[in-house]
């Protein structure tokens, strides 16, 4: 089974050229048999074939699905893997020059072997970024984030285990300094969170 999308895009940002990038992220309950994923790939295939047609110059990548390592999805990277190369296809196949981009992985690629598993399933072959959400560390504000630079590299490794870093950009599409202060102390993480903040970059 497949249906139609309805997508919003701005006319003005339409009419200045702004890339957009639109995230898949939950099934209507009609598609669904068991778990997050709609049960029906072929269906997925062609609900993205023609969401790329509809939309072809207001969207130039999708997303597909975010934090699938976590309850975000219950199925297995296997699972996930199939789901997004049917997305992936559809959205190729109809050849209007959009791409897609894997879900923003939650954790750090060392933490899980879900990553790891997505790769062997092939993804990056069909991916045109990485994505991931890095997060700083949460127990001081006298701490450098570290923890966010430790996932990064993580998620770099990865990459050069099963790609080409030149070929396949990273993007982290969610990031920055947690305001959880650990028991015992008081106040905002105001430290930590500038610290986050003078590495970020817009573009």
């Amino acid at each position: 089974n497949s249906g139609p999308l309805n997508i919003v895009v701005p006319i003005n940002v339409w009419n200045a050229g702004i890339n957009v990038t639109v995230g898949f992220h939950d099934s209507p309950a009609w598609s669904i048999e068991r778990g997050h994923y709609p049960a029906d790939f072929m269906g997925t295939y062609w609900t993205y074939y023609n969401a790329a047609k509809t939309y072809a110059g207001a969207i130039d990548m999708w997303e597909v699905w975010n934090e699938q390592d976590t309850a975000f999805a219950s199925e297995p990277a296997d699972v996930y893997a199939a789901f997004m190369k049917a997305m992936a296809i559809g959205v190729a196949d109809a050849d209007v020059g959009s791409t897609t981009m894997i879900g923003g992985f939650a954790m750090g690629a060392q933490e899980t072997p879900f990553m790891d598993l997505c790769m062997q399933n092939g993804l990056m072959d069909y991916m045109a970024a990485y994505n991931c959400h890095v997060y700083g560390t949460k127990t001081s504000q006298d701490l450098i984030p570290h923890t966010e630079f430790v996932e990064h590299d993580s998620h770099l490794n990865l990459i050069y285990t099963y790609g080409d870093t030149y070929d396949t950009p990273l993007w982290v599409t969610e990031g920055g300094m947690s305001r959880v202060i650990p028991t015992g102390e008081s106040g905002t993480n105001w430290k930590g969170q500038k610290e986050a903040a003078s590495g970020v970059v817009i573009g």
